[in-house]
């Protein structure tokens, strides 16, 4: 899914939270800790140089079965949340809203639904909080291009406005979402995290999604971004070109 509102978790110590004992600091650790602090203020810019030039990540596919997908009992919307299928004058407003990420986008989304893919709104207010991809026969990865199969659908892109995010709002979007898509005999649903959006892995295990053994390397530089796909599902990804002969 490609890139949502993420946040990281865990220490650069490797030994950090390991141990039970606190373990004394000796003269030696802390002379160690303050060179390695001046090493950073020495060559910390270069560092940052680097990681804006190239970077890498994995993003994990994850699968939800809908055969025997029954709508779960959650508790009631603590807020006012109205969903619906967004059109291009959704788009266009969504643009001119400051609070969302689509004004950047907008060409790329009026394209995407003009190409078949649909877009889940939440609306509070007539205003749009909330929004989620639905894709189906193809689903872009960067350089690459994943098929997917007739009966199969992809969420690709979950954006909540920063002030309700908490609320759960992407497990009432899918309990509304999925009813809709297995009325057209879709029967799975496919998505991709990145390993640091730890709380997204975990908002969509609670919604019965489960990790494959598929996944792809995502390399971004200065001249654009590159993919490298493992496993199951990975097979099925081409490129670009390659796409267009087989969706003919």
């Amino acid at each position: 899914m490609p890139p949502d509102s993420r946040q990281e978790f865990g220490s650069s110590d490797p030994s950090a939270g390991n141990s039970t004992v606190n373990r004394k600091v000796l003269p030696m650790d802390l002379a160690t800790k303050l060179n390695e602090k001046s090493l950073w203020r020495k060559y910390g810019s270069i560092l940052h140089l680097v990681r804006k030039l190239l970077w890498i990540q994995k993003v994990n596919f994850y699968t939800l079965d809908l055969a025997d997908w029954k709508q779960p009992s959650i508790p009631r919307m603590r807020l006012s949340v109205r969903f619906s299928f967004g059109n291009e004058g959704d788009v266009k407003r969504m643009a001119d809203d400051p609070h969302l990420d689509v004004r950047i986008w907008e060409d790329n989304y009026l394209e995407k639904l003009r190409a078949g893919d649909r877009l889940l709104i939440g609306k509070i207010d007539e205003e749009v909080v909330f929004y989620i991809w639905v894709v189906t026969q193809r689903k872009e990865l960067m350089d690459k291009v994943l098929i997917l199969n007739p009966d199969e659908f992809a969420i690709e892109r979950v954006f909540t406005r920063k002030e309700y995010r908490g609320y759960g709002l992407f497990m009432y979007g899918l309990n509304y979402l999925l009813p809709l898509l297995m009325a057209e005999r879709k029967t799975s649903c496919l998505t991709e995290i990145t390993t640091h959006n730890m709380p997204m892995v975990s908002t969509i295990l609670k919604c019965g999604f489960l990790k494959t053994d598929s996944y792809y390397l995502w390399l971004s530089h200065q001249f654009g971004n590159l993919v490298f796909p493992r496993g199951t599902i990975a097979e099925r990804c081409v490129y670009r070109n390659q796409s267009c002969v087989i969706s003919t």
